[in-house]
């Protein structure tokens, strides 16, 4: 994936999570994160709703999130489960590869006695949108 592909997959999202009421935080995770990607790696997005659930069924939220009206489609689709989140893997077209990850708020309030969690946050976290100040809690907790 190219750095403008990444860029415009994470704006798509961040601006969904934005004008989303139930939708609270949006954080970049893994190497793009970190600054480290190359072309193969995927794009991680963690996703904090307060019902999590509604966005993990077996249609990704893709028009919602205005993924086809940029000229992304859906090549394929996985789901995944890390304890309490849900990861839509989804193969795009132009070539992309998005992890779009779901949890409830309390995911950043276990940052702090949670080693999963405190781990993801660790190996690379970028906030994107934090309308409540949970993640950004969630990472202090972290580097406490």
């Amino acid at each position: 994936m190219t750095p403008a592909i990444a860029a415009s997959l994470a704006s798509l999202v961040g601006e969904w999570v934005a004008r989303t009421e139930n939708l609270r935080a949006l954080a970049l995770l893994g190497s793009w994160a970190r600054d480290e990607a190359t072309p193969q790696s995927d794009l991680d997005l963690l996703v904090l709703a307060m019902k999590p659930g509604r966005y993990c069924g077996e249609r990704p939220p893709l028009a919602a999130i205005g993924l086809a009206g940029a000229g992304y489609q859906l090549i394929n689709r996985q789901r995944v489960q890390y304890g309490v989140v849900t990861s839509q893997v989804l193969t795009l077209d132009p070539e992309a590869e998005l992890e779009l990850s779901f949890a409830g708020r309390e995911w950043a309030e276990l940052a702090g006695t949670d080693p999963g969690t405190a781990s993801v946050i660790r190996r690379g976290f970028r906030i994107l949108v934090d309308k409540d100040g949970m993640l950004r809690r969630a990472a202090a907790a972290v580097a406490a």
